[in-house]
C-alpha cells in the first residue's frame, strides 16, 4: 500500500493517479481483515514516511465517489471511517 499511495502521490491529477487511488481503495477493502495496520505504522515510524502518511490520509479523506468498485455513498463512507480509524491508530 507504501508504493501505491507514494505513485498516487505523485501522478496526483492523471488517469494514473486515479487508477492509483481505485488500487488502494481495492487494497483496504478486498483485504482489510489480513491488512497488517500494526506493521503498516510501523514501517511509517521507522522510514520517516510520515508525510506520506498524511497524504494518505488525504487522498481517502477526499473522496467522494468510487463508481469503479460499485460502492455507493454510504458504503464508501463506512469504508473511509473504518480506514481512517486504523491510520490514526499509530499516532
Amino acid at each position: 500500500m507504501l508504493l501505491k499511495a507514494r505513485a498516487a502521490s505523485q501522478r496526483r491529477g492523471s488517469s494514473k493517479g486515479v487508477k492509483d487511488i481505485i488500487d488502494i481503495f481495492s487494497l483496504l477493502l478486498y483485504c482489510r481483515q489480513d491488512f497488517d495496520w500494526s506493521l503498516y505504522h510501523q514501517l511509517i515510524k521507522d522510514h520517516d514516511l510520515q508525510d506520506l502518511h498524511d497524504h494518505l490520509i488525504g487522498l481517502i479523506s477526499e473522496q467522494v465517489s468510487l463508481a469503479e468498485l460499485n460502492l455507493d455513498q454510504h458504503c464508501l463512507a463506512r469504508l473511509k471511517r473504518q480506514i481512517l480509524k486504523n491510520l490514526d491508530a499509530g499516532h
